[in-house]
């Protein structure tokens, strides 16, 4: 087990940068103690005096490597070892292009939205566009097993998501502007593999990546799409619907310690969250002739997204 750093190291690592080597040797982890830095002194030609301000370039140099390592021992410990810890967090994620299609488009009862074969841009029918950007917040539990492996169990909520497109029916005029809104619920198992637990780290910095699965609870509201090419109010709205699918996710981030129990994590993350989808169900379609109601058959759209998320680690 790593050795914990005592509440005053911070203020000897400070010290050893003027000189005060002794009253640092006392109260350093057994890794920093003389016996085993002089071969730093031998390396870099410093001449360490016990009470002495360093003057001179090599002699700062020398200090100012005694104080970052001073620093990468003295603030890697106690939250690098095993136990339990509790994370939050928030960030903002993108969607990537999307395209809404039938689930058959061969239906008919009820009948498909959009139909089989080619729309009025050559492109198969459907509606393309993006979910644009989300709110996106999470909470966590998390355990390290090992200095360079910790798992999660997470929890996520996206909000503010909105569907904004084009669709391509045939014998309509353009544009063929789509909407509709979209929240989603994650629950995922990720595991993180810290790269300072094997050797990479600066100071207090500790670079990590991971990867998740888990499902996605998608709960997208109704779709509206207009035809103002008809008229000013011809559109035709779709009900929503709720599915729930298998996610996954990847991310590469940094930890910056923010005291031996605190971590700050700044990381990016790209997630595929599955499908989202509307029910078939009632549609009402509004033409400048008036407005009937149609059972429309249901559609789905694939979701991933990327985004960037900071988050406090607690360690217990």
């Amino acid at each position: 087990m790593l050795p914990r750093t005592r509440p005053s190291f911070l203020n000897c690592c400070i010290k050893s940068f003027v000189g005060r080597r002794a009253a640092c040797r006392d109260r350093a982890p057994l890794s920093t103690r003389p016996s085993e830095s002089h071969s730093l002194r031998a390396a870099s030609g410093s001449d360490w005096t016990g009470g002495r301000t360093l003057t001179g370039s090599r002699h700062g140099a020398a200090a100012g490597l005694a104080f970052i390592g001073c620093l990468a021992v003295g603030t890697g410990a106690a939250s690098a070892e095993p136990g339990w810890y509790v994370r939050g967090g928030a960030g903002m994620d993108w969607s990537s292009a999307t395209t809404f299609r039938d689930r058959n488009c061969a239906q008919a009862s009820p009948p498909a939205l959009f139909g089989c074969g080619p729309g009025n841009d050559g492109r198969p029918l459907g509606a393309r566009g993006d979910f644009g950007s989300a709110a996106a917040f999470e909470a966590g539990i998390g355990y390290r097993f090992l200095p360079f492996l910790r798992a999660e169990a997470l929890l996520g909520y996206r909000t503010g998501a909105a569907f904004s497109g084009d669709s391509n029916f045939l014998n309509t005029p353009e544009p063929q502007p789509v909407s509709a809104s979209l929240d989603t619920v994650t629950a995922m198992l990720a595991g993180y593999l810290d790269l300072a637990g094997l050797g990479l780290q600066l100071g207090p910095v500790e670079p990590f990546l991971g990867a998740g699965i888990g499902i996605a609870h998608h709960d997208i509201g109704p779709v509206r799409y207009a035809f103002p090419g008809l008229s000013a109010n011809a559109t035709t709205v779709i009900q929503g619907g709720a599915k729930t699918s298998l996610a996954a996710m990847v991310t590469a981030g940094v930890g910056v310690r923010l005291s031996d129990r605190v971590t700050l994590d700044v990381a990016y993350r790209y997630l595929d969250l599955g499908e989202v989808a509307t029910g078939a169900g009632p549609a009402t379609i509004t033409r400048t002739s008036g407005t009937r109601v149609l059972d429309i058959a249901g559609t789905k759209a694939d979701l991933t997204s990327h985004g960037v998320a900071l988050g406090l680690r607690f360690h217990f």
